[in-house]
């Protein structure tokens, strides 16, 4: 990598890539920066850190404030119109599926079933789950929802997903497009840290998760990292919609749009972002 010493300011994509992880030690004394694909829709979003990204944002010990009536307004408008779309991963990028759902995805949800988005197992996301592979947690959720019906949906670019399930459970396959439709339909979504967390909570699902993200020590999610076995409990947890709703105020306000010169509010808000972060003054 080239000599960064010239350099008042760095911005690390990501952070926890070991190809890039070095850089924090080498260059203690810059001011490092960090920035990671975002939330609503992912990959068309960033956002920057100053202390790290995933489990080590500083989002994760921010004081989230209630959210105002204009701001409560604005997020019920962002709300209808993300809804109304089904964003699908499509290499780097987020895009728009208009197709109807598939008769893989009818069938498998012909019955009350809990999701479980899984992850692929090289993103640095992973490196916060309690589970060393997704097989690991495919199996640790069927023991402990014996009774429920589970559908498991691997992460659209797990080209080499390999898994198997109880029978009664579902595996959906890789190219399956359907993610809003089995959002919205689920009793419940149960996952690592994936961003369809995130989306499910928008979409006024009761979530929990067995690994640390973003959304931990906020009480939105039921956080079961510390012990997976408590997602039997999900039943029982009942999040506060007003202060999830606050969450996602303030989660909107850290995303800015790859394409912010497009929109002058989202160029502003870069413009107030950068001059937090005192990249310019």
């Amino acid at each position: 990598m080239e000599n960064c010493e010239p350099y008042e300011h760095l911005i690390i994509p990501n952070g926890q890539w070991e190809s890039v992880e070095h850089l924090q030690d080498k260059y203690r004394d810059k001011h490092l920066i960090f920035c990671e694909v975002g939330f609503f829709p992912q990959n068309n979003t960033v956002y920057f850190d100053s202390e790290g990204v995933h489990a080590k944002s500083s989002f994760r010990h921010a004081t989230i404030p209630p959210a105002t009536p204009e701001q409560l307004n604005r997020l019920a408008i962002f709300r209808e119109q993300f809804l109304k779309e089904n964003y699908i991963r499509h290499r780097w990028a987020s895009v728009r599926s208009q197709a109807e759902p598939g008769s893989e995805t009818l069938t498998a949800t012909s019955r009350p079933y809990i999701l479980v988005p899984l992850q692929l197992e090289s993103d640095t996301a992973f490196n916060f789950c309690p589970f060393d592979s997704n097989q690991e947690i495919i199996s640790a959720l069927e023991s402990f929802f014996p009774q429920r019906r589970l559908i498991f949906k691997p992460h659209p670019l797990d080209n080499d997903a390999q898994y198997t399930v109880r029978e009664g459970n579902s595996l959906l396959g890789v190219d399956n497009r359907d993610l809003a439709y089995l959002i919205k339909h689920a009793e419940y979504i149960v996952g690592c840290n994936s961003n369809v967390l995130l989306e499910s909570l928008l979409a006024g699902k009761k979530c929990a998760a067995f690994g640390e993200g973003i959304f931990s020590g906020h009480q939105v999610v039921m956080e079961c990292h510390d012990q997976p076995s408590r997602l039997a409990e999900i039943d029982d947890f009942l999040p506060c919609r007003s202060h999830i709703d606050s969450f996602l105020v303030s989660i909107l306000d850290t995303q800015i749009s790859i394409e912010f010169w497009r929109n002058q509010e989202e160029s502003e808000k870069l413009s107030r972002k950068l001059e937090l972060l005192k990249l310019v003054k």
